[in-house]
């Protein structure tokens, strides 16, 4: 079986992702990053709108610390999940 955790990354409060995860059912959490700083440890892509700075659609992997795999740009979106899950059994 798969071993792993899911985390959700944006640069809205705590409160908006809370009620946004309630208001989407999503099945994990929501990590906030209102100052940007894995943009500026990671170089993490963004792009701004109406006057804020949002992150660009990506997932990391990581495994004890350390990035193994990143899949950017995440097109579209709703093949990610299965591209994800079969590099996890790949490389399990």
């Amino acid at each position: 079986a798969l071993s792993t955790q899911v985390f959700g990354l944006s640069v809205q409060t705590t409160e908006y992702q809370q009620e946004a995860k309630t208001r989407l059912h999503l099945p994990f959490e929501l990590l906030s990053d209102q100052a940007l700083k894995l943009k500026e440890t990671m170089h993490l892509p963004t792009f701004p709108v109406d006057g804020m700075e949002l992150y660009k659609r990506l997932t990391l992997i990581a495994a004890d610390g350390v990035i193994e795999q990143v899949f950017y740009p995440v097109f579209p979106p709703d093949q990610n999940a299965d591209e994800v899950l079969a590099w996890l059994r790949s490389n399990a």
